[in-house]
This record gives C-alpha cells, structure tokens and sequence, in this order.
C-alpha cells in the first residue's frame, strides 16, 4: 500500500526587546566567562548565519532585515536528527557541519543550548525553547524522539489544534508573539519549533530627556523624522575604509549589541560583500575603547517575518523541500515527508531604558564637543553573546520609522 505524503514545516519564532523594561536581579556584579564549546561547530553556525543572512536581504536589500542565524540553527539541526541520504547530506553541509558526526554536533548542540539558558546575567533574560507537535497518525522513530529529547529539550505533543500550538508559543515568547498558525492544513504531518526570547536592559541606559527627533536618510534618499536617542562617554568602537562599528553593551557585558554604519560613500551593499563567518570572528577583536564619543542612535520597532526556503534553496539544501525525494525516515516510521517551509517571524524593539541601577549614571559634562557617531543612514546591527561567541541575530535598518 502507498503511505501517504505529507509536508513538514518549521517555524522559528523570535521576540527581542532590547533595553525596554528594567529587570530585577541581585545586585552583585555576576562573574561570567567564556564558556567553552566545540570552535567546530560554533564556526559553522557562524558561517551559516551569515550566509543565511547575505541570500535572505538579498531578497530585500533597501528593507528592513531582522533574522536569528540561532533559532534557524536550532530548528534546522533538530529536523536534520530525522533526515537520511542526500537529504541529510545537504542539510549537514548548508550547516556547515558535514565533517562532523551527528553525535558530536547533537552533544555540542546540549552545550551550547544549557550555556544560552544559563546567563547569570541580572540584567538579561535570554529563553530558548524547542517543540514537536506531530499527527496522531504517525508514528516517531524511538531514536529520533530520544535525541531531540536530551540534545535539544524539545517538548514533544501530538497536534489536536493551532490554539494548542500557540499557547505554547505565547508561553515560550513571555506573550510577545501568540499566534504563528491560523489552521493546520490536512497535509502538514508535524511542526518543528524554536522560539527564542531575549530581553536585556543597556550597561548604561540612555535619559529619555535626551531623545530628539531627528532625520534619518532612506535608501531611496529621502528623510523620515525619527526619534533619535543620544548620549556622549566611553565607547568601544571599530573602523575601517568603509564603516565604523559601534559595541553597545547590556548588563555586566556578556551580551552586546553591535552596530555597523557605513561612511560616506559606502553602501549596505558594499559592507554585505564582506560579511561572512571568518570576518566577524576577526572583527570581534578589533574594538579599541574611545574614552570620549557622542552617539545618537534611532528609537525603533521592527517587525519582520518571511520565509527562509528559497534562501536555504540558494545555500544548497534543495533535496528537504522536494516531494518523491526527500528522506526523513529517521523521523517518523511511515509515510514519505518534505519540508513544505522553514518560517521565522521576528520582533526588535530598541528604546532608552536600562536598569534602576545604571539609570543613576552621572554623565559628566565636558568642555568641548566630543567626536560624534550617528546612525541617521541604513546600518547594520546584531546581538552577540560574548561567552559563548553566539551571533543571536543579525539585521538592517533601514526605516526606523
């Protein structure tokens, strides 16, 4: 007898409020390092968010971008735990982890996932969640739901309906994102989420007396009037022929935002051209501290969802997407399956606020104007986690408004 086909999709949900509400915690500095995890497959999901960041603004390169190379990652790894053949064999290598094991990359996966969850960090509030929601009419292979199980903490639940789904969405986003699926379609056998949660408040928030309105110059080169946040001290910067890049620290300084602005004569575009795994990670050692630099930075909402399939596509994962020749019998023991879509829906917010503490920080005037860096042009930005060398997102700007 034919089993049936039927599609699989994966849904990466993103909320990210940065510097919004303060966040209580001990007031004791927390002591965090770096925290050691396999550099092989860490580089690789380097690699492969910023590929997957390149093909997906590539689809829009005058919009706003906002995209988590991390949650992608984790969806992606738990669906390849099912994958067999060829199918298997490109996600690994789009991964960027085809040279290595399925265990060492599932163990590592472990690692990593307990290091994020565990910040000691009282001013950040980073959650990562996975689940399975599959149809009562399969049947999961024992191995598959063993190893998405411990590597991966996933929750694993049959499908009754998208309300149950997006409770537990709305739980795993603090309520921030609540619906990610209005019906479940009579082919889709099982859903494969992440969501990832991060909220952090600034080292050193900026005063709310502070922010202007000011011009912000659109790709198109008109100006839109947005509200521009400012503040002059100690800054650790990096510059080179074509941008200068700004490192805007949360809390005690594990996670950091990092702003990309392209000088005069440069474009988004000509910046993108060098974006790539082994950039950044030399990047990352080249900030040098300015002891004197005024900032203004836009106050802004982004929201962005879309779908990642034809960017993975142009990576080299095409066997997944194909009915007749993708292979996920590692997942489930009947029936043929493909990935109908991989979909990631993202929320970044960026204001003033900081916590209690730094927000008595006493800005000492000075007798002259200092340098100044203004981000009133498309610039870039990302998320790092310094402790475990984590690209937790990755965007552009270019309408603040």
């Amino acid at each position: 007898m034919t089993q049936p086909r039927s599609a699989l999709a994966l849904i990466s949900l993103i909320f990210l409020a940065a510097g919004c509400e303060h966040l209580t915690g001990p007031s004791a500095r927390p002591a965090w390092k770096e925290i050691p995890l396999d550099q092989r497959v860490t580089d690789a999901y380097t690699d492969f968010g910023f590929e997957l960041f390149r093909q997906t603004r590539s689809e829009s390169p005058d919009g706003n971008v906002f995209v988590s190379p991390t949650s992608a990652a984790f969806a992606l790894a738990m669906t390849w735990n099912g994958a067999a053949g060829r199918t298997a064999d490109e996600m690994a290598e789009v991964l960027g982890v085809a040279h290595l094991d399925r265990a060492t990359v599932n163990a590592t996966n472990r690692t990593w996932l307990d290091a994020l969850r565990q910040t000691r960090e009282p001013k950040a509030e980073l959650a990562v969640a996975n689940s399975i929601w599959y149809r009562s009419d399969q049947r999961l292979v024992p191995a598959f739901r063993e190893r998405v199980s411990s590597h991966y903490g996933a929750e694993i639940a049959e499908i009754t309906d998208a309300a149950a789904i997006n409770r537990w969405v709305g739980g795993a986003t603090r309520g921030r994102i609540d619906k990610v699926i209005e019906t479940i379609p009579g082919n889709v056998t099982v859903y494969l989420i992440n969501a990832v949660y991060f909220k952090a408040d600034w080292t050193k928030p900026f005063r709310e007396s502070d922010t202007r309105p000011g011009p912000f110059h659109l790709p198109n080169g008109s100006t839109v009037s947005v509200p521009m946040m400012s503040q002059s001290g100690a800054f650790e910067i990096r510059s080179d022929a074509e941008m200068t890049m700004l490192r805007l620290p949360y809390g005690t300084g594990r996670f950091s935002m990092l702003f990309a602005l392209p000088k005069p004569g440069s474009t988004l575009d000509d910046i993108a051209g060098s974006l790539d795994g082994a950039t950044w990670r030399r990047w990352m050692t080249e900030f040098a501290a300015v002891p004197r630099l005024q900032i203004e930075v836009p106050k802004f909402e982004v929201e962005w969802e879309s779908s990642l399939v034809e960017s993975l596509q142009r990576m080299g994962m095409e066997a997944p997407f194909l009915p007749g020749q993708a292979d996920f019998s590692g997942m489930f023991e009947n029936g043929e399956l493909w990935v109908d879509d991989v979909f990631q829906k993202t929320f970044l917010r960026v204001d003033e606020k900081g916590s209690e503490a730094a927000a008595v920080t006493v800005v000492v005037g000075v007798d002259s104007a200092p340098p100044s860096l203004v981000f009133d042009r498309p610039f870039f930005l990302a998320i790092y986690d310094h402790a475990t060398s984590t690209v937790l997102f990755l965007g552009q700007v270019t309408d603040p408004s």
